[in-house]
Order: structure tokens, then C-alpha cells, then sequence
């Protein structure tokens, strides 16, 4: 597996399959994507695209540490699904933040379980993120 930074529009396509299936592709565009502290990831597999994560410099008001990485917008291909890339794509993102005191991410409620075992623990409540769906604040615990 390789990784590459990428530009937004080049993550977009993935976002918008995985993410937001049936909504405009402007839907799949957040805030901040093309500043220039915000980064693309993207796992490649046999030259193919098959993971992307954006890593945002945010911070969230629950916690007090100033140095903070959000990640947003992390998808992988359906058919690449359940095979370790997700793993191995969140893994290198979190060794791309080394110097920020925290990540943190609005995880939907389905994938927290992926995130607690990838070292997150829940720092919210359950909250309807509108037209997306359920999620939960995490938090990374650095080892």
C-alpha cells in the first residue's frame, strides 16, 4: 500500500460513492478543503485508488489542547471495504500528525466501533449531523 497527498478535487469523486451516495457532488465539499494547512491522504493499492481521509487544523470547543487535527471525509472503496485499508490509511494519518497534541472526529455511529479499535475513545454524546446521520465526537489516544 502506498500513500500520496492529494488535492480535493482529486477525493471528491470517493467522497461523494461512499460518503453522500445520491447527493451532488457539491455536497462532498467541506469548508476549508483547499486551504493550505488542510491535507489530503489517499491508499493506493495496485496504482488504485482505494482510501482517502482529510486531515483539517480545527479546533473542537470540548477540548482545551490548542494544537488540534480533525479528520473528515475518511472512505474506501465498497469492494476494498473489510480488507485492512481503512486500518492502515487511519494509522498513517495519525503518524502524519505526530506534532499536534490531538485528533479528534465526528465519527458516524456505525464506524465508532472501527475508531475505538484504532485507538479513539467517545467524548460526546450521540448528534444527528443533518442529511448525513448519527455520529459521535472521538478522540485519539496517543500510545
Amino acid at each position: 500500500m502506498k500513500f500520496k497527498l492529494l488535492a480535493s478535487q482529486e477525493i471528491l469523486q470517493l467522497r461523494q460513492k461512499v460518503l453522500r451516495p445520491g447527493k451532488p457532488i457539491e455536497s462532498c465539499y467541506f469548508e476549508n478543503d483547499d486551504i493550505e494547512s488542510t491535507q489530503h491522504l489517499g491508499a493506493f493499492f495496485e496504482d488504485k485508488l482505494v482510501g482517502i481521509i482529510s486531515l483539517f487544523k480545527n479546533r473542537h470547543h470540548l477540548f482545551k489542547t490548542q494544537n488540534q487535527i480533525q479528520l473528515r471525509g475518511m472512505a474506501v472503496e465498497p469492494d476494498n471495504q473489510k480488507k485492512g485499508f481503512g486500518q492502515k490509511l487511519l494509522c498513517e494519518a495519525i503518524k502524519s500528525t505526530k506534532s499536534n497534541d490531538l485528533i479528534w472526529c465526528n465519527a458516524r455511529v456505525s464506524a465508532s466501533t472501527f475508531y475505538e479499535k484504532n485507538g479513539f475513545v467517545k467524548a460526546s454524546d450521540v448528534f444527528n449531523i443533518e442529511n448525513v446521520g448519527l455520529h459521535v465526537v472521538m478522540k485519539y489516544i496517543r500510545k
